[in-house]
């Protein structure tokens, strides 16, 4: 799985006409929350259920891309 490296700060940046606006955003464990996520779909069948229809669906617009390319 691919993350953020820890300590990581993301940015937004807001543009508005000709303005932009820089924001920090706050630091993710995005390693530790993806781990969590996998014990909930282990311990939970709706989360585990819910789960695979998204990597379904994922995997469909993702095909739906290759043959478009």
């Amino acid at each position: 799985m691919l993350t953020a490296p820890a300590g990581f700060i993301p940015e937004m940046i807001l543009k508005i006409d000709d303005t932009e606006e820089i924001h920090s955003l706050t630091s993710d464990d995005a390693f530790v929350k993806s781990i969590q996520h996998f014990q909930q779909c282990i311990n939970d069948e709706t989360t585990r259920q819910n789960n695979y229809k998204t990597i379904n669906k994922q995997a469909e617009l993702v095909n739906q891309f290759i043959e478009k390319v």
